[in-house]
């Protein structure tokens, strides 16, 4: 099989046209949208001690209390939530999309916290080196051209015994959505989402809305689209109009990590997977 047939990578022709892509479309959709609440931690070191433990580190030995954190891909919150969890340590949160950056900004500062910066740049590109304790990156190397290059920058800026939180797609479950924004490209013409500004990406959205609220032809890609029905915007581009996604298989994400020089450790559940019922990579 064409690896063009199982995923939607025929945009994916070089890691800077990705970026330009990704930049024009999340300053287009902020993504995730704001949370209803933000928590801040009572314990300054719990997440820190948490983490350790759960990877079997029961004397505090791999992440520091007082860690430097870099959230890769953070979009319009994962970063201040990342902070807000880590208050003794400082985190650094990297994105493409100027309007994510400062959506994030502007909420920091309303929160008034203090140990958080924000650069806009690409993880393709960047030069750190051995830096980070902790590197959280969910939902972004496979959005990028070359999945392995970008994860092979996080691994560079792991310090030796640091900790990569890592989300990508799982290949059983992003069937339908694969071939559903590949569908939608063809009816929107003109490579879709791929080189579209920000009127003819509102466009396509309204388009998508409109297909999400008709089909009902009660297959896995009808279910997918109910699915999208009660979604913010953001969502629902995220999830029908986004230009190039990759997904693995358990074993092609250990062949990608080992080729980085990662050694998988333990599944991490975040609130989307128990949200979806997606925790389990069976089909």
């Amino acid at each position: 099989m064409n690896r063009c047939d199982e995923q939607n990578i025929e945009l994916a022709l070089s890691p800077d046209a990705v970026d330009e892509m990704n930049a024009r479309f999340y300053g287009a959709f902020t993504f995730p949208w704001r949370p209803l609440k933000f928590d801040r931690a009572l314990d300054p070191y719990f997440e820190a001690d948490m983490l350790n433990q759960s990877i079997g580190c029961w004397d505090g030995g791999v992440v520091p209390r007082c860690p430097r954190v870099w959230v890769a891909g953070c979009g319009a919150n994962q970063a201040l939530i990342t902070a807000l969890k880590f208050l003794r340590g400082f985190v650094v949160g990297s994105d493409l999309s100027a309007e994510s950056l400062a959506f994030c900004g502007d909420t920091a500062r309303k929160l008034g916290v203090s140990n958080l910066e924000l650069r806009r740049e690409t993880i393709n590109r960047v030069s750190y080196r051995e830096e980070f304790d902790y590197v959280i990156c969910t939902g972004v190397i496979h959005h990028n051209a070359e999945s392995q290059v970008a994860l092979a920058r996080l691994a560079e800026a792991l310090k030796p015994t640091g900790v990569l939180e890592l989300m990508v797609y799982n290949r059983y479950h992003r069937i339908a959505t694969s071939a559903t924004q590949k569908a939608l490209r063809l009816l929107l013409g003109r490579g879709g989402s791929g080189g579209a500004g920000a009127a003819e990406l509102a466009s396509q959205l309204s388009f998508a809305r409109k297909l999400v609220c008709a089909f009902r032809a009660g297959n896995s890609v009808s279910r997918l689209l109910e699915e999208c029905e009660a979604l913010p915007d953001s969502a629902v581009a995220d999830t029908l109009l986004q230009p190039v996604e990759f997904s693995y298989t358990v074993e092609s994400l250990a062949e990608m990590a080992e080729g980085c020089g990662l050694e998988l450790m333990l599944p991490c559940v975040n609130v989307f997977d128990r949200a979806w019922k997606t925790i389990s990579w069976d089909v």
